[in-house]
């Protein structure tokens, strides 16, 4: 994961994983895995586009970058990259 990333990356990073986990999820018959991605995701935009802040329980509980490393790191690399800048970007909110 590249560290040159800024807030301002967010928004355009979580279309871009919901766009990612919409075909996986179309061509998964249904992987309860990519529910719980697309459910965290959704979180995530809804959270930016109120510009709120964060809760930090629902923080907490981001499970992105896990899923990230133990199932996509090498199966999956573009889209464990952008699961990984999500959190990444999303918990310094």
């Amino acid at each position: 994961m590249t560290t040159d990333l800024k807030p301002e990356d967010l928004p355009g990073l979580v279309d871009k994983g919901l766009e990612m986990v919409e075909k996986r999820l179309r061509e998964s018959n249904g992987a309860r895995i990519y529910d719980s991605i697309k459910a965290q995701l959704t979180y995530m935009k809804q959270t930016i586009e109120a510009n709120e802040k964060p809760a930090q329980d629902k923080v907490a509980r981001l499970t992105l970058g896990v899923y990230a490393a133990r199932e996509f790191e090498t199966s999956d690399p573009d889209f464990a990259d952008v699961l990984f800048k999500v959190e990444y970007l999303f918990k310094r909110l």
